[in-house]
């Protein structure tokens, strides 16, 4: 590589500068501000007197901007959510996201309840709030202490946001193992067999900004199986007594009183070069690392040892929270060689840990092994039961409402109506009439969203509506079409200020803009409501609509949001590759310095039989559909989670201030215009999964990882077999295959083309879940970052011009 002194710093050539030089940068444009709304003095006076139903009423006639301003930072908003109806999407999802706003800072459990109520898309928004990584790193510690450790929706997008890997949230994790001493068998002889040991040092480095502990140790539960098998061949006395169903138990002699790794009867902990636990602590901001040694050894062939070791704070402010977890340990074979699984974090215990100190606790208070067995703590501290409320689940006392009356009160209504226009206007008074339902990117759950409407309801609201009630609504549609029409085919650097000097009731109306200009204007508005929001999370979340805009339009939204105007964004017949082009889209921004891989997926999943109900039953369909949901969530999750920031690409020489850049891969699933087509099918079904070309077939199950499966291969000598251990999710691997990635000994299905050596055996286009590099000399057959350093590439043709043009050539940092 060059040295970074011998080129002058890059001018990058924007896109918007290619179209019309001169022009003034779309950042310059002054944006029209929202009046502030006007608090009617009804809306007021039900909530000085705690009429909580009356107030939601009010809102719910309001559009969803008024709602935000109206309720932002309000005192009120857990008790306003607990009068929301179900069908009040905008007006719930704005509440949770005001109760989010005050609980901050001050009590971040709350704070995370709050946000784990909204869907994925008000997830990613409210996220967005936090400024700092100190704040992000407190929500994530208020998520672990919620019951059951946190929604996993929001524990990946926050360890995404801190670019952390999982296990290391609230410190550094790290597991290093060795094989001092492999087995000798002596079979045909007297001679005694000879013991394998196996070493393992694991360190926490607490984070003092968000750890308040005076102790941190371990809990490690162990258990030995005959390989294949559920067979324990665990021998020490008592161990026996307290194994779950996973033949797992707590790592302790049948003496000990402790469940503690390592704490001896005088309550101490001890560590030696081959044993014990060395205890942690973040105390007035200095930090000593946790450490734990451990050295099994045995003569016990084909058997498989397991180990799930967590950190826990033992005092302080955090006791009973679990920091990190990592699970290890080896096989051993019927030579008494010892083969080594490959350590893996988590940010949670499992189940069977879990199961395992449950265990240990009942032995402990009911048919202690030594004198004074003490019980454990809990696996993870209980937290006060004071959750949001987002439903009404309670009848609440009778109260005067602004709500409709029933549609046989004819007298009541139009009573109702007119005040209410006094009180809100027209605009608002025909949102509320018209009681259709809308399922935004406001709140998971138990939504009911219009498309899922029966014609029953459509009935009803129209006799709720009255004679009059869909004349209104048509006209005041007919008014915001018209109005949006007159601005539709500006271009969209135009456009976008244009929209967002409109009234909030016409920049909002999505039908209106649907039937005026398209999936265009609709996703303009989307933008224009998500301004003053970081822009990242809205390309993310809106990736299938803005894949239907040309490269220069996605550019003037991410500038418009306030993004770089070097971003990049690359279709897919736009990336020349031999073997990735055409297989996905991507982005490059050089400021924040990532690389992002966006695939559209399409599933077909007319061969799966879901569930037990007899096909073509009411309770077969609803099967399907929650079946399907959770395989096309579990898919998003799982490549993401597996093919994201795990590693960093460069260019020959450095981009501004960026010298390598973070990787990452954002699905979205889609119903048209797919990268890739995958057939799904039954778990019970013939057939391994595939994909290649556009299409593929995948299991269903193949959205989690399979059962550890070991090979004996060659060392990097070639010359010496050796065993080794992965683990797999199919749809990981096989999405490796759609984006144009081979396996990394050979093409083709053979087992040898998965890996013949231990590196290539845990690629991920191998049968394990690593990606990397792998090297041979000074060369390199097999880079899983290669469909990232086509996306680069292909941007930098464009951005990278005459001097800056020899830098257009990305490796892996």
């Amino acid at each position: 590589m060059a040295p970074a002194t011998s080129h002058a710093t890059p001018v990058l050539r924007n896109a918007a500068t290619a179209r019309s030089s001169g022009t003034a940068a779309i950042s310059g444009i002054p944006v029209v501000q929202r009046e502030p709304v006007t608090v009617d003095a009804g809306f007021k006076a039900a909530l000085d007197r705690g009429e909580w139903v009356s107030a939601v009423a009010y809102l719910a006639g309001r559009t969803q901007q008024d709602v935000d301003q109206l309720v932002n930072n309000l005192p009120h908003c857990e008790s306003l959510l607990a009068a929301v109806r179900n069908d009040q999407h905008h007006v719930r999802g704005m509440l949770l996201i005001c109760g989010f706003k005050l609980a901050k800072g001050n009590d971040w459990s709350k704070a995370a309840r709050f946000i784990s109520t909204l869907d994925d898309t008000g997830i990613d928004n409210t996220l967005a709030l936090l400024t700092s990584d100190l704040e992000v790193k407190q929500l994530a510690k208020g998520a672990r202490n919620t019951p059951g450790g946190g929604d996993d929706r929001l524990l990946s997008r926050i360890v995404a946001r801190l670019r952390k890997s999982a296990g290391q949230l609230f410190g550094t994790l790290v597991a290093t193992g060795s094989m001092p001493r492999q087995g000798v068998k002596h079979a045909w002889s007297f001679k005694a067999d000879e013991a394998y040991k196996f070493h393992m040092d694991i360190t926490f480095t607490p984070d003092p900004d968000v750890v308040e502990a005076t102790n941190i140790a371990f809990v490690q539960t162990m258990s030995l199986l005959k390989t294949g098998t559920k067979t324990s061949k665990e021998d020490r006395k008592h161990i026996s007594d307290r194994l779950n169903s996973e033949k797992q138990g707590i790592d302790r002699a049948d003496y000990s009183k402790y469940g503690w790794y390592g704490q001896r009867e005088d309550q101490k902990f001890n560590k030696t070069p081959t044993s014990g636990v060395s205890e942690g602590s973040v105390v007035g901001g200095n930090v000593i690392p946790a450490m734990l040694t451990d050295e099994p050894e045995g003569a016990i062939e084909s058997t498989t040892w397991s180990y799930e070791t967590s950190v826990i704070a033992r005092a302080g402010k955090d006791a009973g929270l679990v920091y990190g977890v990592v699970t290890w340990g080896f096989v051993v074979d019927d030579k008494l060689q010892m083969t080594a699984i490959e350590p893996k974090y988590r940010n949670r215990p499992t189940a069977d840990f879990a199961s395992a100190v449950d265990a240990w606790n009942t032995q402990a208070t009911k048919d202690p092994t030594t004198p004074g067995q003490k019980p454990l703590l809990p696996a993870q501290r209980s937290v006060a039961s004071d959750a949001p409320t987002v439903q009404r689940e309670r009848a609440l006392p009778p109260q005067p409402v602004l709500g409709p009356p029933t549609a046989t009160d004819a007298g009541g209504r139009a009573r109702f109506g007119m005040a209410l226009q006094r009180s809100v206007g027209n605009a608002a008074t025909g949102l509320l009439l018209s009681s259709v339902q809308r399922c935004g990117s406001r709140v998971h759950g138990d939504c009911g969203c219009a498309e899922q409407r029966s014609i029953q309801d459509d009935i009803a609201i129209q006799r709720q509506q009255g004679p009059f009630g869909m004349a209104r609504n048509e006209f005041l549609s007919m008014e915001r079409k018209a109005v949006l029409a007159t601005i539709q085919g500006l271009p969209m650097r135009d456009l976008l200020p244009k929209l967002a000097a409109l009234p909030a009731n016409v920049r909002t109306d999505e039908a209106a803009g649907q039937a005026s200009g398209g999936p265009r204007l609709v996703v303009a508005m989307r933008a224009v409501a998500a301004k003053g929001k970081p822009w990242q999370p809205f390309v993310e979340s809106e990736a299938g609509m803005l894949s239907g805009l040309p490269p220069d339009q996605i550019g003037d939204v991410v500038q418009f949001l306030g993004g770089s105007a070097d971003y990049g964004y690359l279709k897919a017949d736009q990336i020349h590759h031999p073997e990735h082009g055409g297989k996905f889209d991507g982005s490059v921004d050089p400021v924040g310095g990532l690389v992002t891989l966006f695939f559209r997926v399409q599933f077909d999943t007319a061969a799966v039989h879901w569930g037990p109900a007899a096909p073509g039953t009411p309770q077969a369909e609803q099967e399907a559909r929650a079946g399907r949901a959770k395989f096309e969530a579990d898919f998003k999750r799982v490549v993401e989670s597996t093919w994201s920031f795990k590693g960093k690409i460069k260019a020959l020489c450095p981009i501004g201030k960026v010298a390598a850049f973070d990787t990452k891969v954002v699905v979205t699933v889609v119903d048209a215009d797919e990268h890739t087509l995958f057939h799904a099918f039954s778990e019970s079904a013939e057939g391994r999964s595939n994909a290649g070309g556009g299409e593929g077939n995948l299991k269903v199950g193949g959205t989690e990882e399979g059962k550890p499966r070991t090979r004996t291969v060659s060392d990097p000598t070639g010359k010496r077999p050796v065993e080794v251990t992965t683990v797999q999710a199919p749809a990981a691997h096989e999405f490796g295959h759609a984006i144009g990635l081979s396996h990394p000994h050979c093409k083709g299905s053979d087992d040898d083309c998965y890996g013949v050596t231990a590196e290539e055996r845990r690629d991920i286009m191998g049968a394990g879940n690593l990606l990397q590099v792998i090297r041979r000399g000074k060369k390199a057959p097999h880079d899983d970052f290669a469909p990232f350093e086509a996306i680069a590439k292909r941007w930098g043709e464009d951005r990278l011009t005459g001097a800056m043009a020899k830098c257009n050539t990305w490796s892996p940092a």
